[in-house]
């Protein structure tokens, strides 16, 4: 789980690493440069998996043609993965020629969309001196990277509404929360989706607006198409696809290989042994075991709570389930202590979150039903074992 949340997390708008030395030459455009967004569809790998968006500006009075990449991080940063992992690892604004951006497009065969952005002479400028500037000065060519709230596509957003105040369209009322936009670009990797919505907490479950949406390269795509200029005039052009795309998403077919399969298939193999196993030690010893792993799985979710930035992986319920002191209570298991107090708290615990399960305010991967009513036999029969044995 570790490494799939560390997967996630990086994945949005990490295009590159950049390890060398920045040209932080200033580049004296033209009036003749033309400015475009460039839109990356989607690759079959998890770091892809949600495409990338950047800004390209191409100015053949100077011969120049260049990418503004938001989504650099630096491998020689120090302490690299540590910062990471607590939410504190600042990506960048890189820039350099478009013919490199483009070559991984290229090469998996994945869409590249390029619409020119509608700009008079001194609105160019004014961009230009934006994009130039944040490249070039230290202090503003750095930011702190978010899943969410600060990637390569809201950083090009905001930069676009803050110089150019353009016309938003009349929202309507939101209809997707963070987490169901995730889910449609890896519906087709159950494990992955499961592991994601393990790690990811309450604030992923709230409606995100027109806005908010965004961070998504192919909503930025659609909503900005919609944006106008203070005069009326749409801020961006027709789109053409620089790179074409003849790359196809691998939507592999996984069978019976999905946890909710997985789980009703353990869930019947736990129930079946309730009944068939005697003895009582062998029980506690398996049932030790499994809250020692659910617990370690608690005690990951609760650091990524508790101990990292990562807005998305707050107020994580599944803590819940996955309470981090089973982690801790195995040993009293397995030594028979405390197992009444243990397993009353695990009965009490997932009768509740099955009966809230339509009104609970995260929303719990569905494959987690049978787990719960397996923790649920679990807890009934060991219940009944230590009544018996009174």
């Amino acid at each position: 789980m570790r490494t799939l949340a560390f997967s996630f997390l990086f994945c949005l708008c990490a295009s590159i690493v950049y390890g060398q030395r920045l040209d932080t030459t200033r580049l004296n455009y033209s009036s003749k440069a033309r400015i475009t967004l460039l839109t990356c569809s989607p690759g079959n790998a998890l770091y892809s998996a949600f495409g990338h968006t950047s800004i390209r500006v191409v100015d053949p009075e100077i011969n120049k043609d260049m990418v503004y990449n938001y989504g650099i991080f630096n491998f020689n940063t120090p302490n690299f993965y540590l910062k990471f992992a607590r939410g504190m690892l600042k990506y960048m604004v890189a820039r350099y020629p478009t013919v490199y951006f483009l070559r991984e497009f290229q090469n998996e065969k994945r869409q590249v969309l390029e619409q020119e952005i509608n700009l008079t002479p001194a609105e160019k400028k004014q961009f230009l001196d934006v994009l130039e500037d944040n490249f070039i000065d230290p202090n503003k060519r750095y930011y702190l990277y978010d899943f969410f709230y600060n990637n390569c596509a809201s950083q090009i957003r905001d930069i676009l509404k803050k110089e150019f105040n353009p016309i938003v369209p009349k929202e309507e009322t939101p209809d997707s929360t963070f987490r169901q936009m995730l889910d449609v670009y890896i519906a087709d990797q159950p494990w992955v989706d499961l592991g994601i919505d393990l790690l990811l907490g309450v604030p992923v479950d709230k409606k995100a607006d027109a806005f908010n949406e965004m961070f998504l390269p192919d909503y930025l795509y659609y909503n900005m198409s919609q944006w106008k200029k203070q005069s009326g005039e749409l801020l961006l052009g027709k789109a053409r696809a620089l790179v074409p795309g003849t790359a196809k998403i691998k939507h592999t077919n996984p069978g019976w290989n999905q946890p909710f399969y997985v789980f009703w298939a353990l869930f019947g193999v736990v129930l079946l042994t309730t009944f068939l196993f005697k003895s009582n030690r062998l029980k506690r010893i398996l049932d030790g075991f499994f809250l020692f792993f659910i617990g370690l799985a608690g005690v990951f979710l609760l650091f990524m709570w508790v101990g990292t930035n990562h807005d998305a992986t707050q107020v994580n319920l599944n803590v819940l389930w996955a309470n981090p002191l089973y982690f801790f209570l195995a040993f009293g298991v397995w030594a028979n202590r405390g197992i009444k107090l243990t397993f009353r708290m695990m009965l009490l615990v997932n009768i509740l979150l099955l009966a809230s399960w339509t009104f609970f305010p995260q929303k719990f991967h569905f494959s987690l039903i049978p787990l719960f009513l397996l923790m649920l036999v679990r807890a009934v029969d060991q219940l009944v074992l230590m009544r018996r044995q009174q």
